[in-house]
């Protein structure tokens, strides 16, 4: 197995986390009433997104499928919780960023891995 990203997994890390990124800032929008726009222009959230979905590539480059998916789903939700609260001084609700995370999480990783063909 190659250890080297392939273009199809570049691809794929960078619609995996804009996609995940925008239908996630959508639910927020719908349920906490958050504006759109405010969500979806914080570019720090893209650097962060991108950087979650190219370790979900490393996870499934070196562990087998199912660990893969345990370590993607749970640092998708602890990184960007922790980094939501303490750097970017989110005001939310624990319970709110960890549901909402693992939706990004889970959206970001069916994305990455349809477009980047990861079995």
């Amino acid at each position: 197995m190659s250890k080297s990203v392939s273009n199809k997994e570049l691809v794929g890390i960078v619609v995996g986390a804009v996609g995940g990124l925008l239908l996630q800032s959508a639910v927020v929008t719908a349920i906490v009433g958050l504006p759109y726009l405010t969500l979806i222009t914080k570019w720090g959230r893209y650097g962060v997104s991108i950087a979650l979905v190219a370790l979900f590539c490393a996870f499934y480059k070196t562990m087998s499928r199912t660990q893969a998916l345990i370590t993607s789903l749970v640092s998708g939700v602890i990184i960007p919780s922790l980094l939501s609260k303490f750097v970017f001084g989110s005001g939310a609700p624990w319970i709110n960023l960890f549901v909402f995370n693992l939706l990004f999480s889970i959206i970001a990783l069916v994305i990455f891995r349809v477009i980047s063909k990861q079995k």
